[in-house]
């Protein structure tokens, strides 16, 4: 029996042993660099490239949030936005005259020269496009899966990312911002609005969840009420401010019936504008709205009228935006803001 038992332990130990070296390789590879803030594990530069604290040298390699690798043989300069967020990066880097394509919806004056490759949710010339011969196309897998998968088609050099809350976005700028040689000054200026961030978010410390406000951010008014959810850049800037959305849903753009609304009233409304959100809308309206009208927040004067763009995506004016409603919603807190 001994001599049966022997044989059956070695093999035992020597299975733990290799699960564990397995375990071990598997923890490891998958490490990358971390950036932003509160360690976000994030795409970016790999590891081994030796250039990740100072300025690139090329070829370089890049693993975007889809593990897409791909190298880059020289600086692009002929860049591709399908996304607002990386649009709106490129312009706060000062190298807008990079941008050779762009989304319809993406009107910056700064972008005026870039041919308009899309409209946004319809489908894009992907063959015009690629005529275009860019160097890089940039896009935010958060509402762009499908034109991920068709600059794959027409292998078109391109970049994912993923940014789901405020405290990413200095992963995507600070990579950028190597990639495309931007000013040192771009750098330490993004530095300081996140330390305003930063700032905003020490004045909140302390807050209960029954002293942060509801806040309803309106997406949509007609042909339905429509909101965001609650994992949305939206909802961070609202918590960050020292509230809460309001009433946490899932999904891009849910739809809410105004009788819920009516039965469990928001502290405040919010109503999103611009960008690819035709018209324009007034308190006047808003107050003359049937139903809506006579909520409190609004009889009250709690609605703002807000940039959709910035509170949907993230760029610099999202810090803006913290603290502008941050002085809303505690206005004691805020108190010789600077």
């Amino acid at each position: 029996m001994k001599k049966n038992i022997l044989p059956i332990a070695s093999a035992l130990v020597l299975a733990i042993g290799l699960l564990f070296l397995f375990g071990h390789y598997l923890s490891t590879r998958g490490h990358r660099t971390r950036y932003g803030d509160k360690g976000v594990q994030a795409p970016g530069i790999r590891m081994e490239t030796p250039e990740i604290e100072g300025q690139l040298t090329y070829p370089v390699e890049i693993t975007d949030a889809k593990g897409h690798s791909l190298t880059l043989h020289r600086p692009p300069k002929r860049i591709v936005v399908l996304s607002s967020e990386a649009a709106s990066c490129i312009i706060f880097l000062g190298k807008a005259e990079y941008v050779i394509g762009r989304l319809a919806h993406q009107r910056q004056p700064e972008l005026a020269h870039a041919k308009i490759v899309s409209g946004g949710s319809l489908p894009a010339n992907y063959e015009a496009l690629a005529a275009m011969k860019p160097d890089l196309v940039l896009l935010n897998l958060m509402n762009y899966e499908d034109k991920l998968r068709i600059c794959e088609k027409y292998k078109l050099p391109h970049f994912a990312f993923k940014i789901r809350k405020i405290d990413e976005m200095p992963q995507m700028y600070r990579l950028f911002a190597k990639l495309f040689h931007a000013a040192p000054s771009k750098v330490e200026e993004l530095e300081h609005l996140l330390e305003t961030l930063h700032r905003v978010a020490e004045r909140m410390e302390g807050l209960k969840l029954e002293e942060r406000p509801k806040v309803f951010f309106e997406f949509q008014y007609r042909p339905a009420l429509r909101t965001v959810g609650a994992h949305s850049i939206t909802a961070d800037i609202i918590w960050k401010a020292g509230g809460q959305i309001y009433p946490r849903c899932g999904g891009f753009a849910a739809a809410v019936s105004v009788e819920s609304l009516m039965e469990h009233p928001p502290d405040w409304y919010l109503i999103g504008e611009g960008g690819f959100i035709r018209g324009k809308t007034s308190l006047e309206e808003v107050r003359k709205r049937p139903m809506l009208g006579k909520l409190r927040c609004v009889t009250e004067n709690r609605v703002l009228l807000v940039p959709i763009l910035s509170y949907m995506q993230s760029h610099p004016k999202t810090i803006d935006n913290v603290i502008e409603l941050a002085r809303k919603l505690h206005p004691e807190r805020m108190k010789d803001f600077e």
